[in-house]
């Protein structure tokens, strides 16, 4: 009788040690899932709506509400090659009508402006191209904190011709930023022909006096 209670006492004890492995096994990947769907890419996806429209036409995400006006404070185009204030971290070429930048399957950052330390404002950055295979990806990104202000993304469905994309960002103190074009295509490589980048500030117009 005190064998049989034994062998009880034991297989019940082997069973809450199985349980309690199980338990911590749940646990532990439960805390990796929320880690790896919580790990930022390098251009993840933001609430930024990207604009299509023709390159002959203003963006729509240039459209300023009245009493304001978009003042550029960079403008910097690619149609002699890759412009002096751009760092390329991909493979460039040039061609006639602007600069082709081909990535790799599923990688990231691509070009890179200089730093530009930004006062209060609300500001604007439209990006040029076409895009000949997989997606682009527009970013403008806080160089202190390494946090993404804005993003916005096409891809070859949304056209084959001359594209533009603007997104927009506000900062209430001075930051130091960089414009971002990344591969937007997570599985794919992409290939693009890039024209013109500009970085415009939003600004109230005083009335003139009567």
């Amino acid at each position: 009788m005190a064998e049989t209670t034994e062998r009880a006492l034991r297989a019940s004890s082997s069973e809450r040690l199985r349980a309690t492995v199980v338990i911590v096994a749940l646990a532990v990947l439960g805390t990796a899932g929320t880690q790896l769907q919580n790990e930022p890419s390098d251009v993840p996806r933001t609430k930024a709506r990207p604009i299509l429209d023709p390159a002959k036409s203003p963006a729509p995400g240039e459209r300023v509400p009245p009493g304001f006006r978009l003042t550029a404070i960079e403008d910097w185009s690619f149609l002699g090659g890759l412009h002096r204030e751009w760092t390329s971290l991909g493979r460039t070429s040039l061609r006639n009508d602007g600069l082709v930048v081909t990535t790799d399957r599923g990688s990231g950052y691509q070009l890179l402006s200089r730093t530009r330390r930004l006062p209060p404002g609300r500001y604007r950055v439209t990006g040029r191209f076409r895009i000949v295979e997989g997606a682009l990806s527009l970013a403008v990104l806080d160089l202190v904190g390494q946090a993404l202000l804005t993003s916005g993304s096409f891809t070859e469905a949304d056209g084959p011709g001359e594209l533009a994309l603007s997104v927009a960002f506000r900062t209430r103190e001075r930051r130091s930023i960089s414009v971002v074009l990344s591969n937007g295509s997570p599985t794919g490589r992409s290939e693009w022909l890039l024209t013109s980048v500009t970085l415009k500030r939003m600004e109230r117009v005083t009335p003139k006096p009567e």
